[in-house]
């Protein structure tokens, strides 16, 4: 029998911790459910998170997370539905990386608004040519891409069922490390 004496501080400490991973816990279980209720009018902005483990083939094991948020630019509007935006990423062992910002900004006179998709990439990728000849005869090739990949839109509404608006596409895309360049 082992009798163990802990300082009332400590013991004290440690209920606060439990206390506190309790209410966090709690909270996060709690966005999960009611993470469809729009807090938008309470709230500057209302966040939600998730973190979880992933895996491809050719990136290894990795770690992926996002986070969710809306908001309003004018809290007072009652129409206007709330403006969003996901931010995500992800990154493996093997130096695999994608980050995204996607999104849809409504401005409070109601007829502005912009959606916009924004990602960074670098990923180590399997090749084997071009040609379907080469693909079902060449061994795999290995490349890593580094990409940047931008697209937004701005459409204002000048009159009930006319619209009016705006785009830009971005796509650069590098290939790097090619094991075969014969493969291209």
């Amino acid at each position: 029998i082992m009798l163990v004496l802990m300082p009332q501080a400590l013991t004290a400490q440690q209920d606060n911790d439990t206390t506190a991973r309790k209410n966090f816990l709690h909270s996060y279980w709690q966005s999960l459910i009611n993470g469809n209720v729009d807090r938008t009018r309470e709230k500057k902005f209302d966040v939600t998170f998730g973190i979880a483990p992933t895996y491809t083939q050719e990136g290894s094991i990795g770690i992926g997370g996002t986070m969710t948020g809306l908001y309003r630019m004018d809290k007072s509007d009652s129409i206007t539905m709330p403006s969003n935006i996901i931010l995500s990423a992800s990154a493996s062992l093997r130096g695999f990386y994608v980050v995204d910002a996607i999104g849809a900004n409504y401005f409070p006179d109601r007829k502005g608004r912009l959606i916009y998709n924004v990602r960074f990439s670098r990923k180590n990728l399997d090749f084997w040519g071009i040609r379907f000849s080469q693909c079902a005869s060449n061994p795999t090739g290995k490349y890593i891409r580094t990409q940047v990949k931008t697209d937004a839109d701005y459409i204002y509404e000048l009159g009930k069922g006319i619209s009016i608006g705006t785009g830009l596409r971005i796509n650069y895309a590098l290939a790097g490390n090619i094991s075969d360049p014969d493969y291209m």
